[in-house]
């Protein structure tokens, strides 16, 4: 079993396909199924909660987050495919990474989406994953003005969502680069992401 999972993890790692994986490990449909029944029945989500806790704990931190932020980040894309589109913004034609992290910078949600897709109604679909119950503690979620946005708020009305979004924005004046109130957490989140697919042993 622990090969099966060490199989799911390189293929994550190098980006192959399921059947380019080396023989060493065991055979690529078994690996394969293995993975669809854990995407299946919550089995990488109950995972990666728990992981996430301990890490909190480890840090003398309580286990659920009472504040989050948000952002998102457009990257190129080699193929084509419906999530594909233009992020006129920032110039990029591909795919849109959506994500919602504590102030530690551990994931709690996450969405892909065309590089045309709003930030704020994909952060619908973030907000979606983010139930009471799983972080009962969550009041704030930290974002840039691309998230003041009337309709996301009524959205999270109209779901129950408690959570305030709170708009960081740059100091009035400053054209320099400035870390914002704890919003670089995202930020570096997405560095570990790049770095770790970039083939960097530790994406810390």
């Amino acid at each position: 079993m622990r090969e099966v999972v060490n199989a799911i993890l390189y293929l994550t790692r190098e980006g192959c396909s399921w059947r380019a994986l080396p023989h060493d490990f065991p055979p690529w449909k078994t690996v394969y199924n293995y993975f669809q029944d854990w995407t299946r029945d919550g089995t990488w989500d109950r995972l990666l909660t728990i992981l996430r806790w301990r890490v909190r704990q480890k840090a003398g931190r309580d286990a659920d987050p009472r504040v989050a932020c948000i952002d998102s980040q457009s990257v190129k894309t080699a193929g084509g495919g419906k999530e594909v589109g233009s992020d006129g913004g920032k110039k990029v034609r591909g795919r849109k990474r959506h994500i919602v992290v504590d102030t530690m910078g551990l994931l709690l949600a996450v969405v892909a989406t065309a590089a045309n897709v709003d930030d704020a109604r994909a952060a619908q679909e973030l907000f979606a994953q983010l139930p009471g119950t799983n972080f009962p503690r969550l009041e704030v979620v930290q974002a840039d003005s691309k998230y003041h946005n009337h309709d996301l708020e009524r959205w999270l009305r109209v779901h129950h969502r408690a959570y305030r979004i709170w708009v960081v924005s740059r100091p009035a004046g400053e054209r320099r680069f400035k870390p914002l109130r704890s919003r670089w957490v995202v930020e570096r989140t997405f560095a570990w992401l790049g770095r770790y697919y970039f083939g960097m042993k530790d994406p810390q």
